[in-house]
């Protein structure tokens, strides 16, 4: 039978640990911390790091721990406790918050940072973009702001966007 696991991306980290996903727990402590139990030894503030964030977020997740070394790699989420998923999820939705533009109402530049009022789904924001680097075209249509905050937002389609929106968009990143 051949092996589900796929093949790792990343060369750099072949020494570092495949965890099997049936051979873990996560849960959530008292204080809030993701707890990571392998081999009866439960690890406390783990940190987990999606590798392909956009283009494959349940695959080659690294588990790292309080001091920020890596504990181990989950290769897929697949095979996961259905509590262990939940509470994984719970803290990646956390670690990549990002707001959905739906609509883009103005932008203008002035002394180098563009200001852009939207519509999201959490409704209308104005945000403050420093240069066109923070403005990532990803493949897919994909789009994505960082605001002079550290804020992320996105449009997970561009070609979804009403006309006036794609025009400002292309004019203004």
């Amino acid at each position: 039978m051949p092996d589900p696991t796929p093949p790792s991306p990343f060369p750099l980290l072949a020494g570092a640990p495949l965890l099997d996903p049936a051979a873990l727990t996560l849960t959530h402590n008292a204080f809030g911390k993701l707890c990571l139990t392998i081999n009866g030894i439960t690890h406390a503030g783990i940190r987990p790091i999606r590798a392909l964030p956009l283009s494959n977020p349940h695959q080659w997740i690294f588990l790292l721990n309080a001091a920020d070394k890596e504990l181990g790699t989950l290769a897929t989420t697949d095979g996961l406790a259905p509590d262990s998923r939940t509470e994984l999820e719970a803290e990646l939705d956390l670690a990549y918050f990002t707001t959905r533009i739906t609509r883009i109402v103005n932008a203008q530049a002035r002394h180098g940072v563009t200001t852009w009022e939207l519509e999201t789904e959490r409704g209308c924001k104005t945000i403050h973009v420093k240069d066109r680097g923070d403005i990532r075209r990803l493949p897919g249509g994909h789009v994505q702001f960082a605001d002079v905050y550290g804020m992320k937002y996105e449009i997970p389609r561009v070609d979804q966007l009403d006309a006036r929106s794609r025009d400002f968009l292309e004019t203004d990143s």
